[in-house]
């Protein structure tokens, strides 16, 4: 462990103190040692020299240093620099200064550096020679190394001397006042602006008599070095005044200094050794200020170097060093005395706080804890500590250095284990265990008697964690004053001691751990009712989610409270507190009813007392918001909660007292109402019967109040009134069943017999001129209502009218379907079909409803004689569809039997595809609404519902055969799916046929062919890109196609021929669409190349920069460009790439809609996602000429760029054709531009602006 004066080794070069000579001294005694930095400093005078100045350590701090010379490698590369440095000293050099040292510099010169004319000096014998007054106060200033003195004037004569910014004839003499090696940075620093200061000047006009201005020099100061400054620069302490005579004054009055030596030392080294001079000495008791004494500040001539008159030539530079050393080191020393005393007084606030501790009325705020263990860890830093150490090792440990010390290490302990017990006590998730442990800690090592206030605070912690786990009986004994063996910790702790003369005495509880008790109970259940519940959404409905989880919380909570209540009831403390007439066991009780009735609902509610009693409790609660439970009832979902539950049983008691009433007055009626039957609800009235209620409004009121007692009384009280709504509903039950009744008597009565007979004659399309006669009666039913405008809501309650009314609705629905769609049904029934017939909206609807069953079970229930009607219908309309299935599926035999052919290869597939079997296709009636069936709408609107129904088509040798009603519409579907493959496979042939050429090949011989007799343009690309449209439709088709397929398999099986083919075409469509991609990519590629190639042989013999940008157009440069062969292929290529990439592009991204891989091949489909990125990075619609140059690629942007220059440019610069303007040929020029989005050279806009401005 390290002395008090500090380590014995230095801390960044680790040589010894007591056995390390001076490094920087050649032949050092044996006395003198390696030397500290300062008195107690950890670092030696070498290191801290060297590394003030060196990179890297002069932009470290200490403890960086430290740390970096504490690595064994660092050490060594230190070690390495050092010992040359010290060589050097050893050898009398001086290091070389670094980036940052400095020098004041004392200057002596013939001028004033200022930029104004002052005024004009006139000497004594000037002012004689012109007869002006001579002043009894002259001014002095020094001019070509000598004192002048005189009067300055505003005039000028000849012999004169002008103050003003610079004169004629300079002198410089520079003396080095403060260099970097002697002093500080900042005692340059102080020097320089010390000397700044001393040759400040200004004027001013004169009051005195015989001037006309007065310059004015700043003051000498009592302690500054001023006036030696001055002295310095000119030779004398004050450049004129009243004290010029005195300044003059001969030296042989003063000693001299023998010696003119440089005093190089600093800091402590040159304060002069006074008694008491040292922090924590005599004189700075005596002196708290820290203001130096003079006994301190008095120094000889001696002592200041020989510092005398500078007049007289003897005066010593090297003074001037100890000069400024003496005021900066007395300023130290009051710096550190005020330290001293900042630090006590922190030392103070320490022991106020301490007491404050001990209040029990104190208020703890961790903040400003913080903020004074802070302030005294700033007094713990590495430069108070030198500090204090120096005067402990200067002074001895009793000295006051010493002490302050102590007590700031005291203090930081106090404040470190406050913080710590402060910081558990503010946390309200710290553990009692933390919290006591701390608090232990702060009494045993910084002797601090905590108040009884903390111990119940801990105390109260610990009951909260107790209640936390659940631990409701250890909770209760806990704070039970009798059970201190079990809880020694617990509520005995905050008792008062037991009297030591009578140990036997019973222990009287006081009212103030009475109060405790209660609070923590208080505080116990509070932390209870404020368990977290999932909220609920902002308009108020449960989530879906949370929903659960908050029941589930809610519940678990209400339950926890009612076993802590439960064993509150029977434990002792609630004895004690009864005994003691404690309002909290009032309080609890009442808390208590409210959680049981929360918990056990129905029991509670039965009898009006007890529920007139909860909710008096409950308002009570609420209402007094003093209350020890206000905030666990109104301010927690737990509390709001309970409350709710216990207002809404109250409220639910009272309602079923009402609706006990209620139930009782509609029994009445129920019991006075005769029997109800369809007779009794028929009446006649002028001839014609209807349908009516007795005693309606009677009924009605019935229903009413059984529909509000079923809605709103308690399952417990519907429990009760079993009987009563038994006879109640069997009333509503009869007129149900009565209603029923006439419903389809009434249907029956008034059309089955007249319309029964037609609707025979129209399923069997021979309904003839009788056709007015059913469409009336279907009309007349329609609008039909058998049982009048009975309310059947009211009469039968919502459920039961409302299927009553939908009984009668689907009866209207029906025949108005019928009804709108009569006259194609009856054309479809009598053989007259057709596809447009089937894609009718009525005839649609009307049989899409047929298939419903769930309205026909209700028809068949409410108008019998229709279902049988309907069904007939159905029958006949499904065999007049398999009648023109096989009209349909006799067109495509020749498909239909290669489709049943059981071993169906690849190659046998290929030879399908042909038209003789297919049938003629036309590719470019693709784009046009067809007017080909749709197999898809067909098959889900009426065959998928036709079941195994079987159709008969005929063969082709005459021989006929029974198929599936669904497998004639898969054939239809796959017939045109097989044209779209057959379209595809005719193009196929185009990817390996050598006579259509590639793009450059194209290009080479449209360009070299003759004036007026170029090919037409033909590649394999231009070829290709007809059956976008064809693969656009066959990935459409082949989605539905396969949906189509599973459902009519689900209903007729397996379709093994068919599935093979299917299959096989889709390997053949998937090797044609892979010779479509490298076909396309093939020609692309030649495109690619092409454009590239002409680019480079027009870029080689055509400087386009230069031409382009010129200032003025070269006319038959320009004109070479254009008739150059490479600039007419790349013009060609701009209008070929304009026409077909955005159909390239267009065809790659409906092949990319193909299944993969049933239609295409994983590795094709990759091909197309990198050849669409190609195609469209080359036609570059978005790009430009700097992004081809930054990618050294060549795509359109660049072409078009070259081919729209061009264009402009020979606008700007041929000759004009009679007819012609310049302005005019330019701007037809730059409409065909704008128009195809072509960018040009900037620098021709410019001509085109300049050319339109002057043409204006």
């Amino acid at each position: 462990m390290a002395s008090k004066s500090g380590p014995e080794t230095c801390r960044t070069c680790h040589r010894s103190f007591k056995t390390t000579l001076n490094p920087c001294v050649a032949d050092p005694q044996p006395e003198n040692l390696l030397k500290r930095r300062a008195a107690g400093a950890a670092q030696c005078k070498p290191c801290f020299n060297f590394m003030m100045y060196e990179d890297p350590y002069r932009n470290m701090s200490t403890e960086e240093r430290y740390q970096h010379c504490d690595n064994e490698e660092n050490h060594k590369e230190y070690m390495g620099r050092l010992n040359p440095w010290e060589e050097s000293r050893r050898r009398g050099g001086r290091r070389a200064r670094g980036a940052g040292s400095s020098t004041a510099e004392a200057v002596n010169e013939s001028s004033l550096e200022t930029r104004q004319v002052m005024g004009y000096l006139w000497p004594v014998s000037l002012l004689k020679a012109h007869q002006k007054p001579v002043p009894k106060k002259l001014q002095s200033i020094p001019h070509m190394g000598k004192q002048v003195k005189g009067a300055i004037l505003h005039e000028f004569v000849v012999g004169a001397i002008e103050v003003a910014t610079q004169s004629a004839k300079k002198a410089r003499i520079t003396t080095v006042v403060a260099d970097a090696d002697e002093l500080d940075r900042d005692d340059s620093s102080s020097a320089f602006a010390s000397m700044q200061r001393s040759v400040a000047i200004s004027s001013a006009a004169s009051s005195i008599e015989g001037h006309d201005m007065q310059l004015k020099i700043k003051a000498k100061g009592s302690t500054d070095s001023d006036d030696e400054m001055a002295a310095i620069l000119w030779g004398d302490s004050s450049i004129g005044g009243a004290k010029a005579a005195k300044d003059s004054d001969s030296d042989e009055d003063k000693p001299k200094n023998a010696k003119n030596k440089r005093n190089r030392t600093r800091g402590r080294d040159s304060l002069p050794n006074t008694s008491g001079g040292n922090i924590g000495g005599p004189s700075d008791l005596s002196n708290p200020a820290g203001t130096p004494s003079s006994s301190s500040l008095t120094a000889t001539p001696s002592t200041l170097g020989g510092f005398g008159n500078p007049g007289t030539g003897n005066t010593s530079l090297s003074s001037l060093g100890s000069l400024l050393t003496l005021p900066r080191a007395s300023k130290k020393r009051g710096n550190e005395v005020r330290e001293l005393e900042r630090s006590e007084q922190i030392c103070l606030q320490a022991e106020h706080f301490k007491a404050a501790l001990q209040d029990p009325n104190t208020k703890l705020e961790l903040n400003k804890v913080v903020k004074l263990k802070e302030r005294i860890q700033q007094r713990l830093t590495d430069e108070f500590t030198t500090m204090y150490m120096d005067a402990v090792r200067t002074l001895g440990p009793e000295c006051r250095a010493a002490k302050v010390w102590d007590n700031l290490k005291d203090s930081f302990r106090l404040v470190e284990l406050a913080c710590d017990f402060i910081e558990a006590l503010a946390d309200q998730e710290a553990t009692p265990d933390t919290l006591s442990s701390r608090a232990r800690s702060l009494e045993e090592q910084a002797s601090v008697k905590l108040p009884r206030s903390i111990t119940s605070a801990i105390c109260r912690r610990s009951a909260e964690e107790l209640m936390q786990a659940g631990s409701y009986d250890k909770v209760i004994a806990f704070l039970d004053p009798t059970a201190q063996e079990k809880f020694p910790n617990g509520i005995a702790a905050v008792m008062p001691a037991e009297d030591p003369s009578n140990p036997s005495a019973p222990v009287s509880v006081p009212d103030d751990v009475r109060d405790f008790q209660v609070t923590c109970l208080v505080a116990c259940l509070t932390q209870l009712f404020m368990t977290p519940v999932p909220p609920v959404t902002k308009d108020g409905t449960e989530d879906q989610k949370l929903g659960p989880k908050r029941e589930e919380v809610l519940n678990g909570t209400i339950g926890k409270l009612n076993d802590f209540f439960k064993v509150w009831q029977s434990s002792s403390l609630c004895s004690q507190l009864t005994e003691a007439k404690n309002s909290i066991v009032d309080e609890m009780a009442k808390l208590f009813s409210l959680v049981t009735a929360a918990v056990n609902t129905t029991p509670v509610f039965k009898e009006a007392a007890a529920c007139e009693q909860l909710e008096a409790t409950r308002t009570g609660l609420l209402k007094v918001k003093t209350g020890v439970f206000y905030a666990a009832i109104a301010m927690s979902p737990i509390g709001s909660e309970i409350c709710a539950r216990v207002s809404q049983g109250v409220q639910q008691h009272r309602a079923d007292v009402l609706l006990s009433m209620e139930l009782e007055s509609a029994l009445e009626i129920a019991q006075s109402l005769k029997a109800l039957n369809p007779e009794s609800l028929l009446k006649t009235k002028d001839g014609e019967v209807e349908v009516v209620v007795p005693q309606q409004h009677k009924i009605v009121d019935m229903v009413s109040k059984l529909a509000c007692f079923k809605e709103k009384a308690s399952k417990d009280l519907q429990d009760r009134s079993v009987e009563p709504l038994t006879v109640i509903e069997s009333k509503i039950t009869a007129l149900s069943s009565s209603l029923e009744v006439l419903i389809s008597q009434r249907y029956t009565s008034k059309f089955s017999d007249s319309m029964t007979p037609l609707m025979a004659a129209m399923t069997k399309g021979a309904l003839g001129e009788d056709s007015h006669k059913l469409y009336e009666m279907i009309t007349c039913m329609v609008a039909y209502l058998p049982l009048g405008k009975i309310p059947l809501c009211k009469l039968l309650g919502k459920a039961s009218g409302e299927a009553f009314e939908r009984r009668l609705a689907v009866v209207a629905a029906f025949m108005c379907l019928l009804k709108d769609g009569f006259a194609l049904i009856v054309k479809m029934l009598t053989k007259d079909f057709n596809e447009d017939l089937l894609s009718q909206p009525a005839v649609t609807e009307f049989y899409t409803k047929l298939q419903d069953k769930e309205a026909r079970d209700l028809l068949a229930n409410t108008a019998p004689f229709l279902e049988t009607s309907f069904q007939q219908m159905l029958d006949a309309m499904q065999a007049c569809l398999t009648s023109w299935l096989g009209q349909v599926g006799s067109t495509f035999v020749k498909f239909l039997n290669k489709l049943s052919e059981p071993d169906m290869t690849v190659e046998a597939v290929r030879i399908t595809l042909r038209e003789d079997v297919l049938g003629a296709f036309d590719v470019k009636a693709v784009n046009a609404d067809e007017a080909e069936l749709d197999w898809f709408f067909a098959f889900n609107t009426y065959i998928k519902h036709m079941g195994t129904r079987r159709v008969l088509l005929p063969g082709e040798g005459g021989e006929s055969k029974h198929v599936h009603a669904a497998y004639i519409c898969v054939a239809g579907a796959l017939l045109r799916i097989a044209k779209y493959v057959m379209v595809i496979l005719s193009h196929e042939k185009v990817c390996q046929d050598d006579k259509v050429l590639l793009f450059r090949e194209m290009l080479h011989a449209s360009v070299s062919a003759p004036k007026g007799s170029s090919p037409e343009w033909e590649t394999k690309m231009s070829r290709l890109i007809g059956c976008q449209v064809v693969f656009e439709k066959l990935a459409q088709v082949t989605g539905r196609f396969d949906e189509m397929f599973d459902q009519a398999c689900s209903i007729t099986g397996d379709m093994d021929s068919v599935t093979a083919f299917y299959k096989a075409m889709q390997t053949v469509t998937a090797a044609a669409a892979s010779e479509f991609i490298a076909a396309v990519g093939a020609d692309f590629a030649s495109m690619q190349g092409a454009v590239l190639t002409l680019y480079q042989d027009l870029t080689a013999k055509n400087d386009l920069d230069t031409i382009f940008k010129s200032d003025v157009l070269d006319k038959q440069s320009m004109l070479a460009l254009c008739t150059d062969p490479n600039m007419q292929g790349i013009v060609l290529s701009c209008a070929k790439a304009e026409r077909f990439l955005p159909e390239v592009a267009s065809i790659l991204s409906r092949m990319k809609n193909l299944k993969v891989p049933q239609w295409m091949s994983e590795s094709t489909a990759t091909l197309i996602s990198a050849l669409q990125d190609d195609v469209q990075k080359f036609h570059a619609m978005d790009g430009s000429v700097d992004k081809d140059k930054q990618t050294t690629k060549i795509s359109m942007a660049t072409a078009r760029y070259v081919n729209g220059s061009m264009t402009l440019g020979q606008a700007l610069s041929r000759d004009l054709l009679p007819g012609e303007t310049r302005i005019g040929l330019v701007g037809r020029c730059q409409n065909i531009l704008a128009k195809k989005g072509i960018a040009v050279e900037p620098m021709l806009l410019k001509k085109v602006s300049a050319m339109k401005g002057g043409g204006k």
